[in-house]
């Protein structure tokens, strides 16, 4: 997959070299997009927002806003997290399926 400063993500064919399909991320562009081993993904983008999507790229959660533009989504390890590093230094940590924080750091010192 491929994130775009249109707002898109496009997903790719690797063996026949062309686009498989795309879904339309964040309005502002997209600047980060992760996958899961169960086939979801994460992205985060200019818009602040962070998103789960599932395997069909149908959105299944957005979380709540950056404080300035996403630029990193990670799921954890297990999946079972989602993280979310904004252009401020912070990091934010959801439970992946309820979207509740389970924490919120920063990197300044």
């Amino acid at each position: 997959a491929s994130a775009g400063a249109d707002g898109k993500v496009m997903f790719w064919d690797t063996w026949k070299y062309k686009k498989a399909r795309e879904i339309s991320a964040h309005g502002n562009g997209v600047l980060s997009v992760d996958f899961a081993a169960n086939g979801e993904l994460v992205t985060t983008g200019a818009d602040k927002l962070t998103k789960r999507w599932d395997a069909a790229g149908k959105e299944a959660k957005a979380y709540e806003a950056l404080p300035d533009w996403g630029y990193q989504a990670r799921f954890s390890g297990d999946g079972t997290l989602v993280l979310a590093g904004a252009w401020t230094g912070d990091v934010f940590v959801w439970n992946a399926a309820s979207g509740e924080r389970a924490a919120a750091l920063t990197t300044q010192p």
